[in-house]
């Protein structure tokens, strides 16, 4: 068990005045492969983190990991619909496209939202290129870059969602720019909690502070197949 500081203690006191109890790591109601997964991709073996992503770029062009922070009930701000709907679905995007996918998950603060789980770990689908990483800090940055260390992850393009905008989701995307300061770093605002002006993010070329609309027609989308999934099937 990690030890905190007071401090921590305090902030997460702070930001966390409605806690939730954690829920199951079992993801309720999803048996099946998902009906917006696209056909041709519904076939793969239901293996758990089988290994690394072959190609880090396609044509010059860096394939984006998308980090997800901190999606646990136990954070308030994670039960905001706006913010959930779009977490959601920038998952669901990446999983249609085969990109990977880094879950951040702050340490005794319970599992993941069963929705957030449900895309990606189920009884009769698990989805390959997926890492989930525990951190003590608001900081996950160290974690994803260990966890691209591991898989394979390219570590050129990050697109970074969850909560809290102000807090460790701000903390991650700072590091990522220390770790990987040529890395193209995207935030997207909806889908990030709470709603803030991003005035505290790095005013760098590098860091992005993207529209849903403008993240699924930015970078990524210059990648060859690049797939919007049906996001309004379940």
């Amino acid at each position: 068990m990690s030890l905190f500081k007071p401090w921590t203690w305090f902030r997460r006191a702070v930001l966390n005045a409605q806690g939730h109890t954690a829920p199951s790591r079992v993801a309720p109601g999803a048996t099946s492969v998902p009906s917006w997964l696209p056909v041709a991709d519904r076939d793969r073996a239901p293996k758990l983190n089988p290994g690394a992503i072959s190609e880090s770029f396609v044509e010059g062009v860096s394939i984006p990991v998308l980090v997800v922070v901190d999606m646990q009930p136990y954070f308030g701000n994670s039960q905001i619909p706006e913010v959930m709907e779009n977490v959601i679905r920038q998952m669901k995007v990446f999983i249609a496209n085969g990109w990977p996918i880094v879950i951040l998950e702050y340490n005794n603060c319970g599992a993941s939202d069963p929705r957030i789980d449900a895309l990606v770990e189920t009884p009769e689908f698990r989805y390959p290129h997926l890492a989930r990483m525990v951190k003590s800090d608001d900081d996950g940055s160290n974690e994803v870059f260990l966890a691209c260390k591991k898989y394979g992850f390219g570590m050129g393009f990050f697109r970074a969602c969850g909560v809290n905008s102000t807090a460790c989701v701000l903390a991650t995307v700072q590091g990522l720019n220390r770790i990987a300061p040529n890395a193209l770093v995207e935030v997207v605002r909806e889908a990030c909690g709470p709603a803030t002006d991003f005035g505290q993010y790095p005013k760098q070329p590098n860091v992005a502070i993207r529209t849903v609309q403008e993240a699924d027609t930015a970078e990524a989308a210059k990648l060859p197949n690049f797939k919007l999934p049906d996001l309004a099937a379940a």
